[in-house]
């Protein structure tokens, strides 16, 4: 399937630029960076992606126009959507809840309101 990636390679130039590879690599480094340092905000993987599509791009020489640029910024979202969907998954994986026990979802009921109800 690929020519040049040899069974030593893991990760190698071909495999990450493809959009699983690219997602991987920034899924990977985004769990590094919360279990090292204790980081867990969103704007982490979202700077990785947006950095990884520009680096992406510039080594292709492809930020050329305006439109290459605002394609750079949509595949950087893309990457993010995919890492933070993937990233609720192993939520789930990890930390399941039984089913009907979801959390709070909204505002309680106002206190005179809940009183005619009991």
């Amino acid at each position: 399937m690929l020519e040049s990636a040899t069974q030593h390679d893991f990760l190698n130039p071909i495999t990450i630029a493809t959009f699983g590879g690219s997602t991987g690599a920034i899924l990977a480094v985004t769990f590094t960076i919360r279990k090292v340092f204790g980081v867990n905000r969103p704007a982490v993987p979202f700077v990785l992606a947006l950095a990884f599509s520009f680096a992406l791009a510039w080594s292709q020489a492809s930020l050329k126009t305006v439109i290459d640029w605002i394609i750079a910024v949509v595949n950087g979202c893309l990457l993010f959507c995919a890492v933070a969907g993937a990233n609720e998954t192993a939520n789930v994986a990890v930390n399941p809840q039984a089913a009907g026990q979801g959390e709070q979802q909204g505002a309680e009921p106002k206190r005179m309101i809940r009183s005619l109800f009991r």
